[in-house]
C-alpha cells in the first residue's frame, strides 16, 4: 500500500454513520489534508506538531492522511511520516536561510512539571502562494486540518482552502494563542484577529490552557470567539484537560463530554493528546451519529495515547489493535465512562473493526 493510499475502518454497530456538518456526497471526503509545521521538540529530542500527531492517529485509524509542510528537503522526519502511512509534501521554503531550517522547541520542565517552552529556530509561513503552487486537486472538496504551531498560517490561506477549494476546515487555533519574546519563550496571547480567520473554519478547537493568560482563564475571549464562530454558523470545542471537553454548536446549549478517567500510574505523556483527540473526533464524525458521540470517542482514543501503550510521543498513539485491547481489557471501566456520558454509545459502538 502506498503512503497516499488508505481506507477508512468502520465502528461496529454504527448502522446510522454519517459525516457531521458536511456534504457526504463529496468525493474525497474520506481522506484528511493537514497544513502545519512538523516540529522538532528537544528534551526527549524527538517530531512533534499537530500536523505530525493528528496526521499519524489519522493513519492509525485507518483513514488517508496528507501533510504539507516546509521542511528541509530529505530531513529525517519526512522519512519518518512516510513509514508511519503519511503522505508528506515538503512545500517551497523561499528564503535562502530558512532551507535548513526546522521548527525547533526546547521543552524545559521545572521540579514541579511545569513547562517552558523555548523557541531556538523557527521556519517560515506557509502562504497561500505555496499552496496554491502545489497539486491543489489533492486537497479540494475534502477535509482539512490547519494546525499552526506559531501562527505561521495567515487568513488568506484559510480563505483560499475554503472558498477556492471548497474543503471542510477543521482548525486546531493553539498556534494563533502563542507569541515569542525576545528571549525566545512561548507565552499565551490574547487572538485579536479571529473573527477574520474563524469564517472559514467549519470547527474550531483549542484548550482551555490555550486561552489561559498570564495564569487567569480569560472567559472573555472565550465567548468572544464563540460568538463570533457562532455568526458563520460554525463549531467551537474547548478541551478542558481531565474535565474533557463541551462543544458550542450555533442555536444549541453547549454540550458537556467527560474525559475518560486514568489511574495515576497510567498517565505517561499528554504530548500531542489534543492533536489526537481533533484526528479522532474528525474521524469518528464519518462513523457515528452525533458530534457528542464522536467527541465521547475522541476522549477515550487520546487517553488510551496518553497511556503510552506503544511508547513515547507519536509512538504513543495506540494502533487499532491496542486501542481494542485495552478497551476490552477495561470492559467495565469503559462501559461506566459510556453510560455516564449519556450519549447513546454501546460498548461495541467503540471497538475498531
Amino acid at each position: 500500500m502506498s503512503a497516499d493510499s488508505g481506507v477508512l475502518p468502520v465502528l461496529r454497530n454504527t448502522t446510522s454513520a454519517k459525516f457531521l456538518c458536511y456534504n457526504a456526497s463529496m468525493a474525497n471526503r474520506e481522506s484528511v489534508t493537514i497544513f502545519g509545521h512538523v516540529t522538532n521538540d528537544l528534551y526527549p529530542n524527538r517530531m512533534g506538531g499537530s500536523a505530525a500527531y493528528a496526521s499519524a492517529a489519522l493513519r492509525r485509524l485507518g483513514t488517508l492522511a496528507r501533510v504539507f509542510t516546509k521542511l528541509p528537503p530529505g530531513h529525517e522526519y519526512i522519512a519518518n511520516l512516510q513509514t508511519r502511512g503519511v503522505a508528506v509534501y515538503p512545500l517551497q521554503i523561499a528564503d535562502p536561510q530558512k532551507r535548513e531550517t526546522i521548527t525547533t522547541f526546547d521543552n524545559r520542565y521545572d521540579s514541579q512539571g511545569q513547562r517552558t517552552q523555548v523557541v531556538l529556530a523557527q521556519q517560515e509561513a506557509i502562504t497561500a502562494q505555496d499552496v496554491q503552487r502545489t497539486s491543489t486537486a489533492l486537497f479540494q472538496n475534502t477535509n482539512v486540518i490547519v494546525g499552526p504551531v506559531l501562527d505561521e498560517i495567515d487568513t488568506e490561506t484559510m480563505r483560499f482552502l475554503k472558498e477556492k477549494q471548497n474543503n471542510h476546515i477543521v482548525l486546531i487555533a493553539q498556534g494563533y494563542f502563542r507569541q515569542v519574546d525576545t528571549h525566545g519563550t512561548v507565552t499565551q496571547k490574547r487572538w485579536t484577529d479571529f473573527a477574520e480567520v474563524l469564517q472559514y473554519a467549519d470547527v474550531t478547537i483549542f484548550s482551555e490552557e490555550d486561552i489561559t493568560i498570564n495564569g487567569s482563564f480569560d472567559a472573555q475571549l472565550l465567548d468572544e470567539v464563540i460568538k463570533s464562530a457562532h455568526r458563520y454558523q460554525q463549531t467551537v470545542i474547548l478541551t478542558r484537560g481531565f474535565v474533557g471537553a463541551t462543544i458550542f454548536q450555533p442555536n444549541q446549549q453547549p454540550v458537556k463530554v467527560g474525559a475518560f478517567y486514568l489511574e495515576e500510574n497510567e498517565t505517561k505523556d499528554f504530548t500531542g493528546a489534543g492533536d489526537v483527540f481533533v484526528a479522532a473526533f474528525l474521524w469518528a464524525t464519518h462513523h457515528l451519529r452525533d458530534t457528542r458521540q464522536a467527541a465521547v470517542f475522541a476522549c477515550l482514543f487520546a487517553a488510551v495515547k496518553i497511556i503510552g501503550i506503544g511508547g513515547m510521543g507519536i509512538d504513543a498513539i495506540p494502533t487499532k489493535d491496542e486501542f481494542n485491547e485495552y478497551v476490552r481489557n477495561n470492559r467495565k471501566r469503559v462501559e461506566t465512562y459510556l453510560k455516564e456520558q449519556d450519549a447513546g454509545i454501546e460498548f461495541a459502538d467503540v471497538i475498531l473493526a
